[in-house]
């Protein structure tokens, strides 16, 4: 279970887990440096466009970051 703290709205959510997968858990520093590189905060952040880095991921063909973040 992973508590947060509301104070601040969404933006404060979001930044809370921007480190995190959506279990919680820490991401791997591999995922986390490719995340980085494309401009991701974290795995459940959207770009400028919406889209996911699942999306982005897949759409370059980093199949090693697809992996990641379907694991």
């Amino acid at each position: 279970t992973v508590v947060c703290d509301l104070v601040g709205g969404h933006a404060a959510w979001a930044a809370s887990v921007a480190g995190a997968t959506p279990s919680g858990s820490p991401v791997e520093p591999a995922l986390a440096a490719w995340l980085t590189s494309v401009g991701f905060v974290g795995p459940s952040a959207r770009d400028a466009h919406d889209n996911t880095p699942l999306m982005v991921a897949a759409w370059r063909g980093a199949r090693e970051a697809v992996d990641a973040l379907l694991g």
